[in-house]
């Protein structure tokens, strides 16, 4: 079994089958306690792993196929005989279907000083994909480093594993906390910062198996501030185009898809514009909210041109021009109502003086025939 990242390079020492293949799958982290880029040198080693990774040079080796052993971990008959003796016989390196172990370039005092690119590249590239293949879940014993006020270089160390322990385990161990070791490695690795990583890459695959879009919004709730998800840029996108009782966007920052208090405060502000009456608008995403979100802001995202990297200033002044042309079209049309009614008016006038022109004209005819029927009398009579 061959992890789909790493470059294979195999090693005489070509593993076994677990001895113990009953017991729950297993991973642990060691360190070389050698400088970057050294890799190459570990190629012949005596004491193989599975994995080779080096953070700072982004190098990622594979030695050992993953569903055979490795020989990392010191076995019970070479553990010292003060443990030997309060310790029955257990195996380390056969214990699991999976015991995978993974070496990261560099020195145990260092591990702490990783950057969030070089954990994330660890998280990413190395563990998740190892993870995928055999089944460890992601649940790390927290190492520690100097200064944390314990011995951790000694079999004795109270952080260690006992043999029932380690039987029991399931997940990502460390040097430092394998039963029956002398060693410390890999120091204070931030493994939180890896777990919570490979936590985030979970949770946007069980999305891409979701059927349907209405389900996105619960997501969303399961997301950490900092976690980026599609999610949260489809909201970014609706909120950019949504206003809010002031009329202003309801979002103004950056789309890049990373959950944030405000981002959550956007959507609180979007029920309270939705649904004014309603007592529990408290940021979370409900169904019916998020469906009513889909209908308004659906057609907006897909048919309206992305306003990329717009800061609020600029936001603000887009509004406000919007606002005043709107303001311009409305003074206008009243204008045109303006004139529209004078002309009516005028219309008006006209017609009442025609009608009185009218009337003037039969009075005038009137007038005018009185004498000419008089005289005719008196002619004919």
């Amino acid at each position: 079994m061959q992890h789909p990242n790493a470059k294979w390079v195999g090693h005489e020492r070509k593993g076994g089958e677990p001895r113990r293949g009953d017991l729950p799958v297993r991973g642990v982290v060691h360190t070389t306690e050698t400088k970057a880029g050294s890799a190459k040198a570990l190629f012949s080693m005596e004491w193989p792993y599975h994995i080779i990774a080096d953070p700072v040079t982004r190098e990622l080796y594979q030695m050992i196929r993953l569903d055979r052993t490795a020989y990392s971990l010191k076995g019970y008959s070479s553990m010292t005989s003060s443990y030997r003796r309060k310790n029955p016989s257990f195996e380390t390196n056969h214990a699991g279907r999976f015991c995978v172990q993974v070496t990261l370039i560099g020195y145990a005092r260092d591990m702490h000083k990783l950057t969030n690119e070089q954990l994330d590249w660890l998280a990413t590239e190395v563990f998740a994909p190892i993870m995928d293949l055999t089944g460890i879940p992601n649940s790390w014993d927290t190492p520690l480093g100097n200064g944390d006020g314990f011995v951790l270089a000694t079999d004795t160390y109270v952080g260690r594993k006992t043999p029932k322990e380690w039987y029991n385990f399931t997940g990502w161990a460390t040097h430092q906390t394998s039963p029956g070791q002398d060693h410390w490695d890999p120091g204070r690795l931030n493994v939180k910062r890896i777990a919570k990583t490979i936590d985030a890459l979970t949770k946007a695959d069980e999305v891409e198996e979701l059927p349907e879009l209405a389900e996105l919004g619960k997501v969303y709730n399961r997301l950490e501030p900092g976690d980026k998800h599609p999610v949260c840029e489809l909201m970014q996108r609706g909120f950019r185009r949504l206003p809010d009782s002031d009329g202003r966007p309801l979002w103004g920052g950056k789309i890049d898809g990373t959950k944030s208090t405000e981002l959550t405060q956007a959507w609180k502000r979007f029920e309270e514009t939705s649904f004014p009456r309603r007592k529990n608008n408290d940021g979370i995403v409900g169904t019916f909210a998020w469906t009513h979100f889909l209908d308004l802001a659906m057609p907006l995202v897909e048919h309206a041109a992305p306003a990329e990297g717009l800061t609020n200033e600029e936001l603000a002044a887009q509004f406000d021009l919007a606002q005043q042309l709107i303001g311009d079209q409305a003074r206008l049309i009243e204008t045109l109502r303006s004139q529209v009614t004078g002309f009516a008016e005028a219309l008006h006038t006209i017609a009442d003086a025609n009608s009185k022109a009218v009337e003037l004209s039969h009075t005038l005819n009137e007038s005018a025939l009185e004498p000419l029927a008089t005289i005719r009398k008196d002619v004919l009579g």
